[in-house]
């Protein structure tokens, strides 16, 4: 007795059959191509946006330490208060500035508050007692206006120097009493602290001359 197979489609359904499995495997080609584009056309977004922060980084980076450069050369121009502090300051950034493992931001910011520091000195008026380094034995009330002036007066009121020209200079003896108005003698233990009051002070004080 032979065997009763199953009935093979008509021929028109076969065709039909294999035209619609052509048609989905095209648009899933299509699918996929897209897909491909748009994964190439991030990647290549991607390559540009690193290659215009490579590029924004090795233009800064110079600049970070150019500018560094820059104020060091500037503090052995300037008066030489708190001398020490602030070579130790900018020295102890210089590192960091030039560390490629630190965000750029992160030594950006460090830039910039060491040049507001600078800055804030240029905005006080210090009052301290001290002695100049060709008389070390004799004590001075010093009085420094920002970088404007930087004077100190025997505590007997009867000389004075000022730092001009890079170097401490005595002042003539018609002007030692103009000084004694900034320069307020006191007895305590106050001068021995630093007191900071805004640059509005020193022009007020001036013009009380």
């Amino acid at each position: 007795m032979a065997c009763q197979g199953f009935a093979a489609p008509p021929p028109a359904q076969q065709l039909a059959e294999l035209e619609q499995a052509i048609n989905q495997q095209q648009l899933y080609n299509q699918f996929r191509q897209a897909q491909v584009e748009a994964l190439q056309q991030e990647e290549q977004a991607l390559v540009e946006r690193l290659a215009a922060l490579r590029s924004v980084r090795e233009q800064i980076e110079p600049l970070l330490y150019q500018e560094w450069q820059r104020a060091w050369h500037q503090l052995a121009r300037d008066m030489p208060f708190y001398l020490q502090t602030r070579q130790a300051a900018w020295q102890n950034i210089q590192p960091r500035l030039l560390a490629p493992d630190r965000p750029l931001a992160e030594r950006a910011a460090l830039l910039l508050e060491q040049l507001q520091q600078e800055d804030d000195y240029g905005q006080q008026i210090s009052r301290y007692r001290g002695s100049l380094p060709m008389a070390p034995d004799r004590q001075l009330a010093f009085v420094r206006v920002g970088r404007l002036a930087w004077c100190g007066q025997q505590l007997d009121g009867q000389a004075a120097w000022c730092w001009q020209s890079g170097q401490w200079q005595t002042l003539p003896s018609p002007l030692v009493p103009a000084l004694s108005r900034l320069v307020v003698t006191q007895q305590s233990d106050s001068w021995l602290s630093l007191s900071a009051v805004p640059l509005t002070g020193a022009v007020e004080a001036k013009a009380d001359e």
